[in-house]
């Protein structure tokens, strides 16, 4: 009887302690379970945040890649821009500062008036460099016993512009030309230099300063003759 009761106290205490290894093992397995998941879980918090960060990062590429399409754009634009190319027309005044003789051949300073009139084309090869060929005339406008020689002839100029913003422009220009002076019956041909600055509006509308060295002749000694114009480009 006493063996039967203690191998049964054997066997309660043998399946306790199996009992108790089992839960323990279960609880480990557990613990494990909910490491194993809560690294994952983190992981895949990672990933997300770099898949986010590159799609993110994708975007902003395509925007910077249409950004920089954009500005080539507009770069080629303005570096070649035929809409500038064309014939113009121009209408213009000029002062004329002179030093004329007076009937008893004293010299005497004059302020002179003219009109100005030109015709000719304008061809850029890029928009920052080009040519100009006109042909060109002055008409003097006659104040008192006051007045300029007429003066036809042909030039050619050489410009620089630079954008200032949109399509208007900022320029130097600089050439030469021929032409044919005519006052009272002194008929006179020579060279024609001419130097000034310009500002284009809407690639169209040119308006330009510049000074001009006019021919001088027996009667006329010629100093300073400066002009405003303004040219429609076609």
């Amino acid at each position: 009887m006493f063996f039967r009761i203690f191998a049964l106290f054997i066997i309660i205490i043998s399946i306790a302690y199996s009992a108790s290894k089992s839960k323990q093992k279960y609880e480990f397995k557990k613990e494990i379970h909910i490491l194993d998941g809560s690294v994952e879980f983190d992981y895949k918090e990672e990933y997300e945040d770099i898949d986010s960060r590159i799609h993110e990062l994708s975007k902003e590429i395509y925007f910077l890649r249409g950004q920089i399409r954009e500005a080539q754009k507009r770069k080629s634009t303005w570096l070649i821009n035929p809409k500038r190319s064309g014939a113009i027309l121009g209408l213009g005044y000029m002062l004329d500062f002179v030093n004329s003789s007076s009937g008893r051949e004293v010299k005497i300073d004059n302020i002179n008036m003219a009109f100005f009139l030109r015709l000719g084309y304008l061809k850029y090869f890029n928009n920052n460099f080009g040519i100009r060929a006109e042909l060109f005339g002055i008409e003097p406008i006659p104040i008192l016993d006051k007045q300029t020689q007429i003066f036809f002839g042909s030039r050619f100029s050489f410009m620089h512009d630079i954008e200032v913003f949109g399509s208007d422009s900022f320029g130097l220009f600089l050439g030469f030309g021929f032409g044919l002076s005519v006052f009272n019956s002194d008929i006179k041909v020579g060279g024609v230099p001419h130097i000034g600055v310009a500002y284009t509006i809407h690639n169209k509308h040119r308006i330009e300063i510049e000074r001009i060295f006019l021919l001088s002749n027996n009667k006329l000694d010629y100093k300073n003759s400066y002009m405003l114009s303004y040219s429609f480009i076609f």
